[in-house]
């Protein structure tokens, strides 16, 4: 798999494509709340407590659901 550089909250994050956008900021310390998520069960993106805002995207995301692409 290959690596994605991306950045949250203007810090640039470097993380395998395919991991969960909320994982990915956990790796620079921006705390994106969420509900019904833990890393080693899964996600179902039902509480809404991880929308975030993504570029180009025309409605917030949740961040437990989006694969990093």
């Amino acid at each position: 798999m290959s690596d994605v550089t991306l950045t949250i909250d203007g810090k640039s994050v470097t993380v395998p494509k395919g991991t969960k956008v909320v994982d990915a900021a956990k790796q620079v310390d921006v705390d994106i709340p969420v509900f019904c998520y833990h890393e080693k069960i899964g996600s179902l993106g039902c509480c809404r407590m991880c929308l975030v805002e993504v570029e180009k995207m025309p409605k917030l995301m949740t961040a437990c659901t989006m694969d990093v692409a």
